[in-house]
């Protein structure tokens, strides 16, 4: 029952394709919905005018769609799953039975379907590769299930939150020209095991104070930097691994945001 209920939200969530479990149920659906598309064929060729019937529309039909991002659904993620798994308690329910799979369930709500290249005006492209969730206005700490995640099930949730941060960061690089000095979208940050270049100019490095209009991704690093803050406080011993792992996961100057200001509370 469980396993079941775990690939009904991969496969409501558009990141596992059709199992065995619910191959009887899915071979019904397609049985009628052929049904249903005889019948409007049937009905369409009784109206045909005499120069022939119109071309049925096939979307994306011959255009350049970008695939699917890393941790991304294949297809469009009905709105009401993801305002259940944005707007509600339902994930942290998962995280604390499976926490890598309330992790893969948040990053596809989060991130938007593969789309055609020439779909992205000025408004879509500006979300950087992640959905428009309009009830996540304004972004805070404590919207979406981003902190409770992290509370719940911290090694998945800084994860999945990295990763989401990691990837908006690379569709943010897509924006600039590629002739551009690679030095001016990038910042090279010494570490102790080493200095790394991660990615992102001054602008990317303030989307944990709302620098972005992704309410997605501020609201998910502003609840990083809060949960920093609560563990600095409550559990000092294991903040320096929370950051050695943050560091071990990121390439987006957007984290070295958070983690500056974590410092400075700290220090």
């Amino acid at each position: 029952r469980v396993l079941f209920r775990s690939e009904l939200a991969l496969q409501i969530c558009a990141r596992l394709e059709n199992g065995k479990l619910l191959a009887e149920r899915v071979s019904a659906l397609i049985q009628d919905k052929r049904r249903q598309e005889d019948q409007v064929s049937r009905s369409e060729r009784g109206r045909e005018s005499p120069i022939g019937r119109p071309a049925r529309h096939l979307p994306f039909s011959g255009r350049a769609i970008r695939p699917q991002m890393v941790d991304g659904p294949s297809r469009r993620v009905s709105e009401g799953f993801r305002l259940a798994v944005l707007n509600s308690p339902a994930l942290i329910a998962i995280a604390l039975n499976r926490p890598k799979l309330a992790g893969e369930i948040l990053l596809a709500v989060c991130l938007e379907e593969p789309r055609p290249f020439d779909t992205e005006d000025r408004f879509s492209s500006r979300h950087l590769g992640t959905v428009d969730w309009q009830k996540g206005y304004p972004p805070m700490y404590f919207k979406g299930p981003f902190l409770q995640f992290l509370r719940a099930s911290a090694p998945d949730a800084v994860e999945a939150i990295v990763n989401l941060v990691n990837q908006a960061t690379v569709r943010w690089r897509e924006k600039i020209p590629e002739d551009v000095n690679s030095e001016l979208v990038s910042l090279e940050i010494p570490f102790e095991v080493g200095t790394t270049r991660w990615l992102g100019d001054h602008s990317v490095f303030g989307w944990y104070r709302n620098g972005l209009h992704s309410n997605t991704v501020v609201s998910a690093l502003m609840a990083l930097e809060k949960w920093l803050y609560e563990e600095g406080e409550t559990s000092p011993q294991t903040l320096s691994a929370h950051v050695q792992r943050i560091v071990q996961l990121s390439s987006s100057t957007a984290l070295a945001g958070v983690l500056v200001a974590v410092g400075l509370k700290h220090t």
